[in-house]
C-alpha cells in the first residue's frame, strides 16, 4: 500500500489541503444520508439503487440552489425540514 503521506516530494501544505478536501466530501455524504434518509432503499437491484442515488443527489442540488437563491442562512437540515413541512 502507498499512502499520500508517504510521498515526501509534496509539500506538507499540499497534503493538508487534500485531507481538508476529503473531509468536505465526508461531510457532504453524511449530510445526504442523514437529511434525505438515504439509508433505506426501495429496491435492491443495481438499477433501483442507481436511480435512488441520482434522485437523492438531484434533490440535494435543487435544495441547495433554492437555499442559495433565497439567501437562507440556516443549516441544510433546517431548510429540508421547513420544505418537508410545506408538502
Amino acid at each position: 500500500m502507498t499512502f499520500i503521506t508517504d510521498n515526501f516530494t509534496w509539500a506538507a501544505s499540499s497534503i493538508c489541503d487534500l485531507y481538508k478536501a476529503r473531509w468536505s466530501v465526508e461531510v457532504f455524504f453524511k449530510e445526504i444520508k442523514q437529511t434525505l434518509q438515504f439509508a433505506d432503499f426501495m429496491g435492491y437491484n443495481e438499477n433501483a439503487v442507481r436511480w435512488q442515488i441520482w434522485t437523492a443527489l438531484l434533490t440535494y442540488i435543487l435544495l441547495r440552489f433554492i437555499a442559495w437563491q433565497s439567501k437562507w442562512d440556516h443549516s441544510f437540515a433546517r431548510s429540508f425540514t421547513a420544505l418537508r413541512g410545506v408538502f
